[in-house]
């Protein structure tokens, strides 16, 4: 594949819900999947959901900016 534009990676809101492991399993899946390629753009599909546990968000947050 190859990347010319920058390309957004969606991962479902209604994981922020799981288990923290399973959370991680997926955001590493999507993040693997672009393997840091320019321009990648890491959000969520519908964005935050109310309720959603913010120890979560903290979570998936510092993945992702470990990863990218």
């Amino acid at each position: 594949m190859n990347f010319e534009v920058a390309v957004q990676g969606n991962l479902d809101p209604t994981l922020l819900f799981a288990p923290l492991e399973t959370l991680e399993e997926r955001a590493k899946k999507l993040l693997d999947e672009v393997n840091n390629k320019p321009g990648f753009i890491f959000n969520l599909v519908y964005g935050i959901l109310p309720g959603t546990p913010e120890e979560n968000v903290g979570s998936l947050v510092k993945l992702v900016q470990g990863k990218i």
